[in-house]
This record gives C-alpha cells, structure tokens and sequence, in this order.
C-alpha cells in the first residue's frame, strides 16, 4: 500500500520539483498560475485529452517543457482503499511536441512508461471516447444495441479526421463497430471488476469532460470543412440524457 501526502496549491512551490503534474484543467486560476510560476527547467504536465485543454497548456507553458500523460490503468475505489488495473504493458503514457527526450529524462528505460506525439493521444481519445459516450446515452446498458455501437463508431470517424487536419497527420483508420463490441465482452470476461459499473461510476461522474470533447471536435470539424453531423448528434444526445441543455463550445485551435 502507499500513501499519498496532499498539499494546498497555496503551498506548492513549482521549482522544488522536476515535473509538475496537473490532472484539473489547466485553464483553471490556480493551476494556470502555479505552472507560470514555474522555473524554466521544470516540465509542465497535463493528464487530459481534451484538444482546447492540450491547446491551452501548450499556450501556457510557453518556453517551458510541456507533456500530457495519459494512465493507462483502470482504478476504482473501495473503502479507504485505491485499487486498479493495468491492462496493457504501460501504465502510463507520456506525449509530448519533442519524441520521447521527457519520458527518457525523467523515466529512463523504465518498461511502464510508454511515449509518443502529442497528436496520436488525440487521435486514441477521438477513437474511445466518442465510444464511451454513445455508451453513456444508453447507460451502459450490459446489452448493448448495434445502434448504439454504429452511432459511436460513426462519431469516433468524424472526431478523428478532425484531429488529423488539425495536427497535419494521416487520417486513422475507421473504427469497426463490431470489433468493439467483441472487445468490450473480452473486458468483462477478463476485468477484475464490474466493467458497467464501472463505466457508469465513472465516466457518468465525467460528463461535463466528454461534452467538451465532443464540442472541441465538432469546432475542428467545422473549421476544417469536415463531416460533423454524427458527433452533434450524439454531443445532443449525451446532452438529453444527462438532463444538461445543448451547449456549444469556444472555438478551439489546433
């Protein structure tokens, strides 16, 4: 077991430390200014795949080293207890505009973190959470429709040729509504815990998060002359079912 000591961010003091991670938006009062703060040397880090959150560390950060990490574990909490799982061989991701000299820096040549740019964690996020969100409207539901599936996959297309024009990239393959209904079974079949619960737990606590994303793609799409019909849909759809009114996003830039 290990023990984690939490500080106010009143007093953390940026340039005691390699690498400051926020997992809150860095748009935020406190984070935006704790990150300016920061000595040149120290690296500014993010845990977020939202385009205009990237955009806005990116902004802030300025001179500095800047990264995004993404885990790449599934955790849920029990009691006093933080438990997870690692279902592939990184735990964690770290993408950044440079290949692979902060992930080599502060992690060297350990196995479980993984690198890569900045833009293919976008491009994984537009695959997945467009996913989660179809799978949200219909409350992720154990059975789950063909539809709802389809939907997804359509959105997911849509959201990742968004991101390819916006980061000048090749365009990702299509995502198979069918394979990913197979892949969600195995994840129930091999998950030591319930995986619908899960997601209800805690992506259906994360709402506000996936809207912003589905917005940020739409704004991309739009301002790159792409299809968006698939994710304004389901942006209108995720909207309705959590009771929340239709609302459209800043623009964001690439």
């Amino acid at each position: 077991m290990r023990r984690v000591e939490l500080w106010p961010v009143s007093d953390v003091d940026a340039d005691n430390w390699d690498i400051v991670i926020s997992t809150a938006p860095v748009i935020e009062s406190d984070v935006s200014e704790l990150f300016r703060a920061a000595g040149p040397d120290v690296v500014l880090a993010s845990v977020s795949q939202v385009p205009s959150e990237i955009e806005a560390l990116r902004d802030i950060a300025g001179e500095h080293r800047w990264a995004v990490l993404t885990p790449n574990v599934l955790a849920w909490t029990s009691g006093m207890m933080t438990h997870w799982w690692q279902p592939g061989a990184a735990r964690f991701t770290i993408a950044e505009p440079v290949g692979g000299e902060i992930a080599q820096t502060l992690f060297g040549g350990e196995r479980w973190a993984a690198s890569g740019s900045v833009s293919s964690g976008l491009l994984a996020a537009a695959a997945v959470m467009p996913m989660v969100a179809a799978l949200q409207v219909s409350e992720f539901e154990q059975r789950i429709c063909k539809s709802t599936l389809r939907s997804g996959a359509a959105a997911a297309d849509e959201a990742g040729r968004a991101v390819a024009a916006a980061y000048g990239v090749h365009e990702p393959r299509s995502v198979n509504p069918v394979i990913v209904g197979i892949g969600l079974r195995a994840m129930r079949a091999c998950a030591p815990f319930d995986v619908d619960n899960y997601f209800r737990a805690h992506f259906g606590s994360r709402t506000h998060q996936t809207k912003t994303m589905l917005d940020d793609w739409i704004v991309l799409g739009n301002t790159y002359g792409l299809r968006t019909e698939a994710l304004v849909t389901l942006r209108d759809a995720l909207s309705d079912a959590a009771g929340a009114p239709t609302r459209r996003a800043n623009p964001t830039k690439p």
